[in-house]
């Protein structure tokens, strides 16, 4: 079908260095719902500290984020770190054509094993 999109074809086309330049402009410019809890955070920041008693205490941005707590992820097993450093090194090792079918599955796999 003309303009069907196939999502996961896209991805199996994409390559390390693409992945990584990505994770790098978003190391410069965060984006998505983190960056928007910020915004949001710091608005409501300035109007509770702008509107509080004399005798109250001024608030940090900390205190009003959503999203500030990290999820504590499970160790991983030796194996596990094993399994997924093969997998970083055979990624940044492919500037060629992109990573077969089954290459991708096991990525996928080894990602759903360490969350």
């Amino acid at each position: 079908m003309a303009g069907e999109l196939d999502v996961e074809a896209m991805l199996c086309r994409r390559t390390a260095k693409w992945f990584r330049g990505w994770e790098m402009y978003y190391e410069l410019e965060p984006f998505g719902e983190l960056r928007a809890d910020y915004r949001a955070a710091s608005i409501v920041q300035m109007l509770y500290n702008i509107n509080r008693g004399k005798d109250q205490k001024a608030l940090s941005i900390q205190d009003f984020l959503l999203f500030a707590e990290k999820e504590k992820k499970p160790e991983q097993t030796p194996e596990q770190k094993f399994k997924i450093l093969q997998l970083w090194a055979a990624a940044m090792a492919n500037d060629g054509p992109p990573l077969a079918p089954q290459e991708t599955d096991a990525i996928v796999k080894a990602r759903a094993a360490t969350k």
